[in-house]
């Protein structure tokens, strides 16, 4: 459970994460306006401290419900001069906070394709079609989003102490294991150099 102030501190966001087997979703579907139970939400975090349990009991009866869909990665992002970015290309869970980060690094990469392509365009030595550069654009970026998608999927499962290894754990258990699966789990979103990357890859035959 997450809780935040917001409106100058006059309200707490709460965001509540329950992982429950497909089947017992019922009729939920993909939906903004979808409602929920504050008596389901009790249910399900029955068992939480007393600090968890008074704010519940100040949320409205029917809070705000959805489902986090979890995609498969796409392994195609070009087709002719159509280019996938953002969810489109790399839909992912919200566990790592990484969704937003990875788009703008799209629209980086593809921007500098495609000016790149415009420049060599203008010139006598045009060498690549666009083709090429937006495969280039491709090449750079699905890995490493593609890997911000699994690792989001994995943060979830460490969050809800439902990794392997926390099986059959206590909470007091499971915290250390948490704690060491988390220290470094953001390294390699904040220190990979994209643009190294791109120069590489466009040098790459």
């Amino acid at each position: 459970m997450l809780v935040f102030p917001i409106s100058q501190n006059k309200l707490l966001n709460v965001v509540a994460f329950v992982t429950v087997p497909h089947e017992r979703l019922g009729d939920l579907r993909e939906s903004w306006s979808s409602i929920g139970s504050r008596e389901d939400l009790a249910r399900d975090f029955e068992g939480f401290n007393d600090v968890v349990q008074k704010i519940i009991a100040l949320m409205p009866a029917t809070p705000s419900r959805w489902v986090l869909n979890d995609r498969e990665p796409l392994q195609q992002w070009v087709d002719g001069r159509v280019v996938l970015v953002g969810d489109a290309a790399h839909a992912m869970l919200p566990h790592q906070g990484a969704g937003a980060g990875q788009s703008i690094e799209d629209g980086w990469i593809l921007g500098r394709s495609i000016s790149e392509y415009f420049r060599e365009r203008s010139s006598a030595s045009s060498e690549r079609e666009l083709a090429q550069w937006l495969k280039l654009y491709q090449s750079v970026r699905l890995p490493r989003a593609q890997k911000a998608q699994q690792t989001a999927r994995e943060a979830g499962n460490v969050y809800e102490m439902q990794a392997a290894g926390m099986e059959g754990l206590s909470y007091d258990e499971c915290l250390p294991l948490v704690a060491e699966r988390l220290r470094n789990r953001m390294k390699w979103v904040w220190t990979e150099d994209i643009d190294e990357a791109y120069e590489l890859a466009k040098c790459t035959p």
